[in-house]
């Protein structure tokens, strides 16, 4: 028979010192007496005819040592060392240096004297249950004090005794990451030939989602760009001007400009940007983990802002499931800062319903919610998915300006919210809803845009275009929009006829849709925010 492995070998035992009664009668809590020194088995024992066996004490196996308090300590100071060690290359890998304070959190462990790995001292270790565990230590133990390091934030201990350390980490942590974004920004030479090539984006970007606080033309760009470079003295700094955001939001439309342009083919000029793809790439990648996922930067107006700008980016690199998550924590920030009440404000002071003046922090909230709301129920509506701002229906303004000339924004706002009413469409299909119900939908949702085509001059309409402007996107739109109203009842089995009007209406669409596809493509930069977007309106 093969011999035990030394893991399936009973504990060894040994005969506990200074014991007398045997197992029997402590159990039964009697006193054992034994008629001689040598006897084999004790009176009582001998009485009752039982066997004798002294009372023994289990060696601790290695199983059994880990058990301990003191072992599991042991255990995580090793655990924790690792981790510190682990985050420590990372760190060395992406060029953030580690400081001071969190070095001496990590050199405590190593000063500690522990013992080696599987060095645990048996005839020292303290059993379970006499552990004494009412000792103070002298000095805070070294595994906790990593535990509370803040090296991964870049954060560093407040020398302030008035100062709170959240505050202090927050101060540090965001010097730290604008060192980090302003590291990637390109030359001052590359700069201006980037913001010459951006300008004309930016125009119409801002004309269907208004920003506020990122950059808008050329010439903020390059003021942006200046004054992240300067030195801000305390007498100089702007309660509104916030450092990170604006970094984030430059490189992001620097990574746009170059993503919708020919930067590739353009090494040479712009030296400081290199490889566009990989740039972009890179940027995208940094604003995200350094920005978009914090949510003590991403919270504020300006963090808002350069997550939907965020999102601008990430549709030329087709990324569906990350721009649908980041919207609904869009939404969900911004109903949090009280987004849709102040909408809800300025539409009661425009119409006079509510007396009060409209300051200027109160139509920054309500421009910002209506630009979520439009791009949400855009998003939805392509991807079928559901909207995160259902009940916030976005206000009806005035599409005509004073001179007659079509106000981007309030047709965009109209299309989102006809938009919206598709999803329902989709949803009542989905879940059985009778065939009169879906074709009465269908038809309202037809009047409505019959009735927003008519409000605008026969004039705004036409398909080819000398360069690209914001109209022709919203013409391109608005009859895709169409489509997706009738294409369901088009395509149904329909022997007698039923949806013939429905089927004509989408054929013309259809046909319309193509030929302003063929016009409007060779418009669009190479990386254009919204080519993909077209494409795949085309496509399906």
């Amino acid at each position: 028979m093969a011999g035990r492995t030394p893991s399936q070998e009973r504990p060894l035992k040994r005969v506990r010192k200074g014991t007398k009664s045997c197992t029997e009668c402590r159990q039964r809590k009697i006193r054992c007496d034994w008629s001689s020194e040598h006897a084999a088995t004790c009176d009582q024992c001998l009485a009752r005819e039982r066997n004798c066996v002294l009372q023994v004490h289990e060696l601790k196996t290695a199983s059994a040592i880990q058990s301990t308090p003191r072992a599991r300590i042991l255990q995580l100071e090793r655990q924790v060392q690792y981790l510190s060690g682990a985050v420590r290359r990372l760190n060395e890998k992406v060029g953030i240096e580690e400081n001071d304070h969190d070095a001496l959190a990590l050199h405590a462990t190593l000063d500690t004297g522990f013992p080696a790995h599987g060095s645990i001292d048996v005839d020292n270790e303290v059993p379970n249950d006499t552990e004494d565990v009412s000792e103070e230590p002298t000095s805070p133990p070294p595994h906790l004090m990593q535990l509370f390091s803040n090296s991964i934030l870049g954060a560093d201990v407040h020398s302030n005794e008035n100062e709170s350390p959240s505050s202090a980490r927050h101060s540090t942590g965001k010097s730290h990451t604008l060192a980090i974004l302003r590291r990637h920004l390109p030359s001052r030479k590359d700069m201006v030939k980037i913001a010459s090539l951006a300008s004309r984006w930016l125009a119409i970007y801002d004309s269907m989602f208004p920003i506020i606080k990122a950059p808008k033309t050329s010439e903020e760009m390059l003021s942006t760009f200046d004054r992240l470079w300067q030195e801000q003295s305390p007498a100089t700094v702007d309660s509104d001007w916030k450092p990170v955001l604006s970094c984030a939001s430059l490189l992001l439309a620097i990574a746009i400009t170059a993503q919708q342009t020919s930067v590739n083919r353009a090494d040479t000029e712009l030296q400081s940007i290199g490889n566009a793809t990989q740039f972009v790439k890179k940027i995208s990648d940094m604003v995200e983990r350094l920005v978009i996922a914090e949510d003590v930067l991403v919270e504020s107006l300006a963090g808002i802002e350069v997550a939907l700008l965020w999102l601008r980016l990430q549709l030329g690199r087709a990324r569906i499931k990350k721009m649908y998550i980041v919207i609904r924590r869009i939404v969900a920030f911004a109903e949090l800062s009280g987004l849709p009440g102040a909408s809800k404000a300025m539409e009661s002071r425009r119409s006079g319903a509510v007396a009060g003046t409209i300051d200027r922090d109160l139509w920054h909230k309500a421009e910002l919610w209506e630009s979520i709301c439009a791009v949400d129920r855009i998003m939805s509506m392509m991807w079928s998915m559901p909207l995160g701002t259902l009940h916030s229906p976005l206000p009806e303004r005035e599409l005509l300006d004073s001179h007659g000339r079509v106000i981007t924004q309030s047709y965009v706002s109209r299309q989102a919210q006809i938009a919206s009413r598709i999803l329902d469409l989709d949803s009542m299909s989905s879940s059985g809803k009778p065939g009169y119900e879906i074709f009465n939908t269908v038809m309202s949702i037809d009047q409505e845009l019959r009735y927003l085509a008519n409000q605008v001059p026969s004039t705004w309409w036409k398909i080819n275009w000398p360069s690209l402007e914001s109209s022709a996107i919203l013409q391109y739109w608005h009859q895709y929009l169409i489509v997706r109203t009738h294409v369901r009842l088009a395509l149904t089995q329909d022997p007698n006829q039923q949806f013939a009007f429905n089927f004509a209406t989408c054929m013309e669409a259809s046909q319309a849709l193509a030929r302003r596809y063929g016009a409007l493509r060779p418009l669009l930069p190479i990386g254009f925010f919204a080519s993909r977007v077209i494409d795949l309106q085309a496509f399906t």
